[in-house]
């Protein structure tokens, strides 16, 4: 079963918030949506359930198209953290609303989740923590026993061990299940480690899609000092500079070649260093044109 979106676009009001967004989310695999604030994660995420009506494009399910009229909830189960219903009800109550929901909802594994992370069984929603709310709503998608699960900002507010709680459930289900996440977060250093695949959404649209055991191989990050601060142009052509610290640039290679060391090696740099290539970096690289997005990076320029 494969979930694939093709130029799926969305306006509210005159503003497109999504466009022509297309991509295929294959079982077992977590994928990564970045973007910053506004960029239309919440937004794509709520038009692939349906919630806003596409203004065009289409969304299939094993090559069926999505409508108004399709029950989809055998397939994906969208846990918005922004958006819920729950108020003070009991977790018996909030359950039972899912078992009506969700043809394949099993009460028993969610009752095992609350009870393995310690969470008593007649707690109701508005007086647990954020932590605890984090952890029931991942209990009630695994519930739901659907292979895609979307997620939205599931770590936002988290502190440490109810983030690593959320991560390991959602690790366990991808290995043990084959279930397939669509994460949206601004905790990059969290997707970062659970993330087979990352799509990156600037102005509404998909910037890159990228698989990131692929990426890293080809790919590199280095901090260099350049004798006169001159860059080779080859380096400026090829690389994007993320960060500069005093006269240490730190440079993003997203396709390191025989071209781009032997520029680094004629320049014979006074001091050059491999750095790890972490998923911020690569958001880092879509957005070194921002406007805001302030740079020193004068010697880049000379």
């Amino acid at each position: 079963m494969t979930v694939t979106l093709t130029n799926l676009t969305k306006r509210i009001g005159r503003k497109e918030v999504v466009t022509d967004i297309s991509f295929t989310w294959r079982p077992g695999e977590i994928t990564g949506l970045v973007g910053r604030n506004g960029a239309g994660k919440t937004t794509l995420f709520r038009t692939m359930m349906l919630q806003y009506i596409p203004d065009s494009g289409t969304i299939q399910i094993n090559d069926q198209t999505v409508t108004p009229n399709t029950n989809f909830t055998q397939s994906i189960f969208f846990v918005d953290s922004q958006d819920n219903f729950f108020g003070n009800s009991p977790l018996a109550e909030i359950a039972s609303w899912f078992t009506l929901v969700y043809p394949q909802f099993s009460l028993d594994s969610f009752w095992q989740e609350i009870d393995h992370f310690k969470i008593p069984r007649e707690s109701r929603w508005s007086g647990l923590s954020k932590g605890m709310q984090a952890t029931i709503l991942m209990a009630l998608a695994l519930a739901s026993n659907v292979p895609y699960i979307i997620l939205d900002e599931p770590f936002s507010g988290l502190d440490v061990i109810a983030r690593e709680q959320v991560t390991q459930m959602i690790i366990d289900a991808a290995a043990e299940h084959h279930t397939a996440f669509l994460i949206s977060s601004h905790d990059l250093e969290e997707l970062d480690g659970i993330s087979d695949r990352v799509l990156i959404l600037k102005d509404h649209h998909i910037l890159h899609d990228y698989m990131l055991e692929e990426l890293r191989e080809e790919a590199k990050k280095i901090q260099v000092v350049f004798r006169h601060n001159e860059v080779p142009a080859a380096i400026k052509k090829e690389g994007t500079l993320i960060r500069v610290t005093g006269q240490v640039l730190e440079i993003v290679f997203l396709h390191y070649d025989e071209t781009i060391e032997t520029a680094l090696q004629d320049a014979q740099p006074v001091f050059m260093e491999d750095l790890p290539l972490t998923l911020t970096d690569i958001f880092r690289t879509t957005a070194v044109h921002d406007t805001d997005y302030l740079l020193g990076k004068e010697v880049y320029e000379k």
